[in-house]
This record gives structure tokens, C-alpha cells and sequence, in this order.
């Protein structure tokens, strides 16, 4: 009962920092069961830029030698506009337009959690060794990596008990009827607790496609 309050009303959320490594990847906690927040810190600000979850990221480590090395300030100068902004201007300080294509940068703060491997894979687009932000649900009890994730662990002893009545002839229909109703609620619960849509998922989802085109 303990371990299902902490999962869905007394959640037990821990902070870290972690270093990307040269893959651009960060090792999942011991007592990690999900993600809550992931991103970086905005400057010296108190803020978060939160990232989003990308499931079309590569499960196998990428080659350190095939990276291309990011920075800081390669990203600055791939993302400063001042040179189309000077040029799009005229003598008189109006814009004379035909500026399209600016967009955003959602697909380079995105992540993928690969359990198998124990890491959390980063966009390429975060420079190499910057330090990345995480909040996470922590299982408080957990002292070595568990082999069964722990949302499915009421589902899999409901299956069983149901699994057992339904084969024992000694249990009648009613109570072994009242464990598959268990079993499938259990499993409804599960599939809620993995249903990670967030409303920064739907944000970036909107975002992704917009460009920003000044026009005359």
C-alpha cells in the first residue's frame, strides 16, 4: 500500500544533476522508476527548460567518433539571427519582409529512456558534458536495479491469484471471477500510469510546426 501511494499520491520525488557523457547519455538511478522533469537550467536563472520525450531516438549508444562535437556557442551562432535582421531591415528602419522559416528549437531539448540499457539518451543537439537536470519518482526501498518494472508488480501478483483461482476447483466461479475483475483493473491502472502524455508534450507537438514569418 505504501509503495502505491508513493507512485500515484505521496509521490517520492528526487533531484539530480548529472554530466552527459559522450554520447550524449546520463545513467538511470538505481531506485529510478520515471521520469518527472528533465531539462536544463536556464542561465543563472532558478528556471527550468523542460524537455520532451522523442521515441525515435536510436536505442544503441552512438560512436563518440562520428558525434559532431556541439558547444554552447556553436548553437549561439547556428541560432543568431542578427545577420538576417540587419539585412531585412532598410535605411529607414522598416522590415521589408519576406523572412520565413524561423522555427524553434523543440526537437533539439528532447530525451528517450532506454530501460534495457539503463540510460537516458539526450538530443545530439545538447553540447557534450553539460550538466542536465532531473527530477524523478524514486522507488525508496529499491537497493538494487530491479528486473521487473515496479508499476507492473501489483498487475503480475494479480495475474497470478487470478491465474490460480481459475484453475483451482475448490474456488468458486463468483470469487474467481472477482480476481480477473481485479486483474483487469489493475491492468487499466498500469496502462495509466504509463500513459505519459504531458502538457509539455502537447505544447512541443503545437510548436514543432510553426514558423514565424514577418510580413509586409
Amino acid at each position: 500500500m505504501n509503495q502505491e501511494l508513493n507512485m500515484d499520491t505521496l509521490p517520492l520525488i528526487k533531484t539530480i544533476e548529472v554530466t552527459l557523457d559522450s554520447n550524449n547519455e546520463l545513467q538511470i538511478p538505481r531506485d529510478f522508476i520515471d521520469v518527472i522533469k528533465l531539462g536544463r537550467k536556464v542561465d543563472n536563472d532558478h528556471r527550468i527548460k523542460v524537455f520532451g520525450v522523442n521515441d525515435n531516438f536510436n536505442r544503441n549508444a552512438v560512436s563518440a567518433d562520428n558525434k559532431t562535437t556541439n558547444s554552447d556557442q556553436v548553437l549561439a551562432s547556428l541560432n543568431y539571427g542578427g545577420y538576417y535582421f540587419t539585412n531585412f531591415y532598410n535605411d529607414k528602419g522598416e522590415h521589408k519582409g519576406r523572412m520565413f522559416g524561423y522555427g524553434n528549437d523543440a526537437t533539439s531539448s528532447e530525451y528517450k529512456v532506454i530501460r534495457d540499457r539503463h540510460v537516458i539518451k539526450i538530443s545530439p543537439a545538447q553540447p557534450t558534458g553539460v550538466t542536465i537536470y532531473m527530477e524523478y519518482l524514486g522507488y525508496h526501498t529499491a537497493t538494487t536495479a530491479s528486473y521487473i518494472h515496479p508499476y507492473a508488480a501489483e498487475v503480475i501478483e494479480a495475474y497470478i491469484i487470478y491465474k490460480f483461482k481459475e484453475h483451482n476447483r475448490s474456488i468458486n466461479k463468483g470469487e474467481m471471477m472477482e480476481s480477473k475483475q481485479e486483474y483487469y483493473n489493475q491492468l487499466r491502472k498500469l496502462r495509466g500510469r504509463l500513459y505519459g502524455l504531458t502538457k509539455t508534450d502537447i505544447l512541443r507537438l503545437v510548436r514543432g510546426e510553426f514558423r514565424q514569418s514577418v510580413k509586409v
